[in-house]
């Protein structure tokens, strides 16, 4: 889905928004497993160790925000998928806001940074 949120550096960067496992040029967002998860292509894990994992992905993200790290907590049987938009000035990243969907892509919890345009522009 293209974009045009009025934000002019992430519109102008943006190759669009898509659901799922996705690595744009201001989108990254992965499937998050449940924390009671411990199977992985017939092997077992223990406990929390699948969604540790799939967490892992984002630390490349600063300021992973609070308000969804007590989300993945609050409900630690659910998959969901989470996305981090975000736009380069001089070659460094901007958050520019997260979002945390169900796997049926309805928006759970989400944190906007200061780019309220782009989350409308992804959410509405």
């Amino acid at each position: 889905m293209t974009l045009v949120t009025g934000h002019k550096a992430f519109d102008k960067q943006s190759s669009g928004f898509f659901t799922g496992n996705h690595s744009g040029n201001t989108v990254f967002s992965s499937y998050i497993r449940a924390e009671t998860n411990t199977e992985c292509d017939r092997h077992q894990f223990d406990v929390g160790h699948l969604r540790s994992f799939d967490l892992s992905l984002f630390k490349q993200f600063a300021g992973f925000p609070i308000v969804v790290q007590n989300w993945l907590k609050e409900h630690p049987d659910v998959d969901t998928i989470l996305y981090c938009l975000f736009h380069k000035v001089n070659s460094k990243r901007v958050i520019d806001g997260w979002i945390l969907t169900g796997t049926d892509h309805k928006v759970v919890c989400y944190c906007n940074s200061l780019a309220r345009k782009i989350m409308d522009g992804v959410i509405y």
